[in-house]
């Protein structure tokens, strides 16, 4: 592949924007800064707008298509569907992949669907046509390893090596009523509940909520917990809600019991919330 082809974000600042600019933090680290275009991030104070959207999609080989719940019902001022008018960009930007024979990943999310054939303008149907990928907050890391080695099909070579985590070195062991008393009382934001599982299983957990200014803090601070939950191999069960994170953390292992690998992951994602407060 030619060192000038590149990957091509195209998203509705609705409901993409946020997951958009990680995205492509993703990207960059793992094949280089060159190999993808954001307009948020590419396009500096003082460029010319639609020049620069073009530029970039002349020299990009991937277009992914980030479809949230808004992208199909974002309209204009007036009321009017953004994607009805022809001088709409993304509908642009879609119309020029097509036409030049890009690779396309449509990917659905937050749960979006791909919208139905009547409900897009003629000239982008054929982006039903691709196969779409689902990409979800909450298994960030696992989806955009997949989305990753996509890209590596199409051509585009890792400029750092992947990166392998270590499975925990030790067995975890149930904390005493004494330890989870302990941690309680120095946190008081995190509650000792017991929850039954999807399976019927009974679950001891910690729960907190976490309460952010806006939807898009809450996704970032999602993001940015999965690099250090991924390294340590312990993961969590949390829900995003709005501008809201509610997580409860057990040791499956153990029986569903909190350890001291749930204190550890507890206190780092406090440590990480003071950054949004």
């Amino acid at each position: 592949m030619s060192a000038s082809k590149s990957i091509f974000i195209s998203y509705r600042r609705r409901d993409g924007s946020a997951i958009a600019r990680w995205l492509a933090e993703t990207i960059e680290q793992n094949f280089g800064k060159a190999t993808v275009f954001v307009d948020t991030e590419a396009i500096e104070s003082g460029d010319h707008w639609p020049a620069s959207l073009e530029e970039a999609l002349k020299k990009s080989s991937v277009m992914i298509v980030l479809i949230g719940p808004e992208w199909l019902r974002a309209h204009d001022e007036f009321g009017s569907r953004r994607l009805d008018n022809p001088k709409d960009w993304v509908r642009k930007e879609i119309a020029h992949a097509l036409e030049n024979q890009l690779k396309i990943i449509p990917v659905l999310v937050s749960k979006a669907e791909l919208p139905e054939a009547k409900g897009l303008p003629k000239a982008i149907r054929p982006l039903l046509e691709f196969q779409t990928f689902e990409l979800r907050i909450e298994q960030w890391q696992i989806d955009t390893t997949q989305l990753l080695a996509l890209l590596e099909h199409e051509g585009f070579a890792r400029t750092t090596p992947q990166i392998l985590y270590p499975k925990p070195a030790k067995y975890p062991q149930a904390l005493t009523d004494e330890e989870l008393m302990e941690f309680l009382e120095q946190h008081s934001a995190w509650r000792l509940i017991a929850r039954v599982g999807v399976k019927g299983e009974k679950r001891t957990e910690l729960m907190r909520t976490y309460e952010f200014a806006s939807f898009e803090d809450a996704i970032h601070y999602m993001s940015s917990a999965t690099r250090h939950i991924g390294k340590v191999d312990h993961h969590p069960d949390w829900e995003n809600i709005w501008r809201s994170i509610t997580v409860w953390l057990t040791t499956w292992d153990i029986g569903h019991k909190p350890s001291h690998y749930d204190i550890e992951l507890a206190q780092y994602l406090d440590e990480l919330y003071l950054n949004y407060t």
